[in-house]
């Protein structure tokens, strides 16, 4: 609704600034609205053209892109990961991901947004503060980053437990994991594949310049 009453403002404001035109000024402004005239057909292709590369360009960056990080997206070891206990102090929301604090512990640990779809999210109204839990967490980065907004040092936790139940084990974290380097190359193959396409519609739209182009008559 609100795009929308944007548009027609905007539109407005340029219809009202028309009015204010002599004809000569309007007339040079939408000379190529007709397709009859000659050089309208030249004038829609360039920007056909120039859409078609930046699309082009943009498929095959994303491509490039997506293909590296999914390639460079490997699980943490098993034997990489530490093991960290303490007594559940809270749990909270943060962006896709889900943190966890401990009694006395200034590093908080958090279940990222992709394996939260492997993991049991009950233990968001079954964990209670004091009650004894059990995580994971890559040993090779120690307190991976800090947030300036709410001062707080964090690292990644890859299983979550307590004495009576497993809400993420390490084959969960290995499946989200896997996932979503597919989803990765799924769009990586995706945006390859697309990028001919729009050089294709390129050629289309130089084969249809020609053909109107032969149909322009007036010569302004």
């Amino acid at each position: 609704m609100v795009p929308a009453l944007i548009n027609v403002f905007i539109t407005d404001k340029r219809y009202e600034n028309d009015l204010k035109q002599d004809d000569e000024y309007l007339g040079k402004k939408y000379l190529f609205l007709s397709k009859n005239v000659k050089g309208s057909a030249k004038r829609r292709f360039k920007i056909n053209l120039v859409s078609g590369v930046i699309t082009t360009i943009c498929l095959v960056l994303m491509a490039v892109v997506t293909g590296i990080i999914s390639s460079l997206q490997n699980p943490v070891e098993k034997e990489e990961l530490v093991y960290v206990t303490g007594e559940f102090e809270y749990a909270r929301s943060v962006r896709d991901d889900y943190a966890i604090g401990l009694k006395g512990n200034p590093v908080e640990y958090r279940i990222s947004g992709i394996e939260l779809k492997e993991t049991d999210k009950s233990f968001r109204d079954e964990l209670h503060v004091g009650d004894t839990i059990y995580l994971y967490v890559d040993g090779t980065k120690e307190n991976v980053s800090f947030s300036y907004q709410d001062k707080t040092a964090w690292n990644y936790a890859y299983v979550l437990k307590t004495d009576s139940k497993t809400y993420l084990d390490y084959e969960g974290y290995l499946k989200a994991n896997e996932s979503n380097r597919l989803f990765g190359y799924i769009i990586c193959y995706v945006c390859a594949g697309a990028s001919p396409l729009s050089l294709g519609i390129i050629g289309v739209a130089y084969v249809k310049y020609k053909s109107d182009a032969k149909k322009e008559t007036l010569e302004l």
